[in-house]
């Protein structure tokens, strides 16, 4: 069993180097094994491992980072300055941030981290505590004793697991060189968030889109949307299908895909993503100078979602554009309004918004539009091709109009053939 786990760790990392190497990225990996025979795939430069009692090896950067083991034998990592360690019953050792957190521990023996301020704890019958916000937040005990907290203002969608996890992230001090490896690190640090969510390809395709390899990444994220092994994965994956057509530059594609999750995923039962969807299509709307159809996506996003921060964000639009004429100069300007709200508000580890630092290129979008309009009109269409960089000739728009311009041209080929 354990060689087969090694395996399937060394197929997984295998996969990751050659992600990144197609990424540009200047990354060489290596491996350990442990005695218990399990592999560890790590960069080559500037990290080391260590082996716990237990015969696991793990793996941290050599700079600003240690080891310690708990009384179980597993060793866990953590960042030397400003964190610390507390041991459960059950002979796990946590690591957590030194200023602003602590722990409880259920009669069940399991403890849990959780921030110092504005957060608390409860106990269920069978022992286990679990943590929440005191604002907007309460909680229930099910038939198995087992107590589950759920907001009751704001995103009724939202996880505590996933906002305790996004402020656990935030706490880990990141140098630009690691943030690729966050995951290998919280793997390294013994940090435990399996869900709904939790799943190994699912964590592939976010460290292609960390590491801005966008294509392989699509690919990945179009694949786990159909195959998916729970509806959370799958929407998820959906929903970033059109993230990384965005950051491919494909505004138009972007749209059809934001449009499929939205015909899919936006059901009266569960609407996770929705808002941010809604939001994401008005923004690629105004940039496409489509002020109408941004301004339909704005109002529907607000009238919904008035007190979730995209609604908010949403609305901030429709102010923009309803104070000002200049449709195309707004779009233009989009991000420098959007990046006052940063990924710490939102509290979530992966990326939600695409336009976050984000510049249009609206020569590209001129380039791209007006090859668009020609094959439609059937005007000028191979002199607007040849204005199209080499980029842009990799989109899929513009493939899908290659394809439209070669059935028009045949049909009409065939149509004065016909005639003679």
């Amino acid at each position: 069993m354990k060689k087969r786990i090694g395996l399937l760790i060394a197929l997984l990392v295998f996969a990751l180097v050659g992600s990144v190497s197609a990424s540009n990225w200047d990354w060489s990996w290596t491996s350990t094994e442990g005695s218990d025979g399990v592999s560890v795939y790590y960069p080559a430069s500037g990290w080391t491992w260590t082996e716990g009692s237990d015969g696991r090896r793990v793996v941290y950067p050599v700079s600003g980072w240690n080891w310690t083991e708990s009384k179980n034998g597993r060793r866990v990592i953590f960042p030397l300055s400003g964190w610390t360690w507390t041991d459960s019953r059950d002979g796990r050792r946590i690591v957590y941030p030194l200023s602003g957190w602590t722990w409880t521990e259920g009669s069940d023996g399991c403890r849990v981290i959780y921030p110092l301020s504005g957060w608390t704890w409860t106990e269920g019958s069978d022992g286990r505590r679990i943590v929440y916000p005191l604002s907007g937040w309460t909680w229930r005990e099910g038939p198995n004793g087992r107590r589950i907290a759920y907001p009751y203002d704001g995103d009724s969608f939202a996880r505590v697991e996933d906002l305790l996890y996004g402020l656990f992230i935030e706490k880990i001090p990141l140098a630009e060189n690691l943030q690729p490896h966050l995951n290998l690190l919280l793997e390294q640090m013994g940090v435990e968030y399996y869900s709904d969510s939790y799943d190994l390809e699912l964590r592939r395709a976010h460290h292609l889109l960390n590491v801005n390899n966008f294509f392989e990444a699509r690919d990945l994220f179009r694949k786990l949307s159909r195959t998916g092994r729970t509806d959370y994965i799958r929407r998820e994956a959906a929903y970033y299908i059109g993230y990384c057509s965005i950051k491919i530059e494909d505004y138009w594609q972007g749209i059809q895909d934001y449009r499929d999750f939205l015909s899919q995923y936006d059901v009266p039962q569960n609407a996770r993503m929705v808002p941010y969807a809604l939001y994401v299509v008005g923004v690629l709307y105004e940039n496409l100078s489509r002020q109408f159809d941004a301004v339909e996506a704005y109002r529907q996003c607000v009238r919904r979602f008035p007190h979730d921060e995209y609604g908010k964000l949403s609305q901030e639009r429709l102010n923009v554009i309803s104070n000002s004429s200049r449709g195309r100069e707004i779009a233009g300007r989009h991000v420098e309004v959007d990046s006052r709200f940063s990924a710490k508000k939102h509290l979530s580890p992966v990326r939600i918004n695409p336009f976050d630092g984000f510049r249009v290129d609206s020569a590209q979008i001129a380039r791209v539009c007006q090859f668009i309009h020609s094959v439609e009109h059937m005007n000028d269409a191979e002199e607007a091709f040849k204005k199209l960089t080499a980029a842009d000739k990799k989109l899929d728009t513009v493939r899908k109009y290659q394809h439209i311009l070669a059935n028009k041209q045949r049909f009409e080929n065939l149509h004065k053939g016909a005639q003679k």
